[in-house]
């Protein structure tokens, strides 16, 4: 007779795993140095945003340059990993194994395995782990909807990337200021699987780890 281990899916909860997708200019990638002693992974071209701050950045380029930095964060020193951006890096990825493919689907499929694989590393890291996303607009002509979800290049892929993390946020401007949804709308995809978050978070990150990992009396 087979052995079964029952574990309880009240389990603590240690480290924060969430993304972030916003409109260009919104301030993604300052959002990443609001996290808890941040390191950032970029395979963006520039962080001019980031001149004043003291935040360390590792910069990729490929594949290999992407799995050594993701592997040497796993041990580091810093308390929170930043992917700056995924939609970047999809590009950086497809551009690179488009050279290797004569037929650009494979080079697609090849990218999204690839990222899937790098999420799923990245889930499974014992830091905070905070993914930047660009905003994908969807628009329903014969609903006349327009609906705001994280992007990345490839149909198959981007239809994956809200379901690899139980946080998503939506990073948002209105008159007021700048603000976190922590919640699904009629136009904007979002979650909190924790179930602590206000539908409106102020854009600073470790207060919301914080806010997710104190516990209920």
């Amino acid at each position: 007779m087979a052995i079964v281990e029952l574990t309880s899916s009240r389990r603590e909860i240690h480290y924060i795993k969430c993304m972030v997708y916003g409109e260009s200019g919104v301030g993604k990638t300052m959002l990443c140095a609001t996290a808890p002693n941040p390191v950032i992974i970029s395979s963006e071209e520039g962080l001019l945003c980031l001149a004043d701050k003291d935040v360390p950045v590792v910069e990729v380029t490929n594949l290999k340059s992407t799995l050594e930095a993701i592997k040497w964060a796993k041990t580091c020193q810093f308390d929170t990993v930043c992917l700056d951006s995924l939609s970047e890096l999809g590009e950086v990825l497809l551009n690179e194994f488009k050279k290797d493919e004569k037929d650009p689907r494979k080079a697609y499929l090849k990218m999204g395995e690839e990222l899937t694989g790098i999420m799923r590393m990245l889930r499974a890291m014992p830091k905070h782990v905070v993914v930047i996303c660009k905003q994908g607009i969807n628009k329903d002509d014969l609903l006349g909807k327009t609906t705001y979800a994280p992007g990345a290049p490839g149909q198959a892929f981007t239809s994956q990337v809200p379901y690899f993390l139980d946080l998503l946020f939506a990073y948002r401007i209105k008159k007021e200021g700048r603000f976190l949804q922590t919640q699904p709308s009629f136009q904007y995809m979002a979650k909190d699987r924790s179930g602590k978050l206000n539908v409106e978070e102020q854009p600073n990150l470790e207060m919301i780890f914080n806010k997710i990992l104190t516990k209920r009396n």
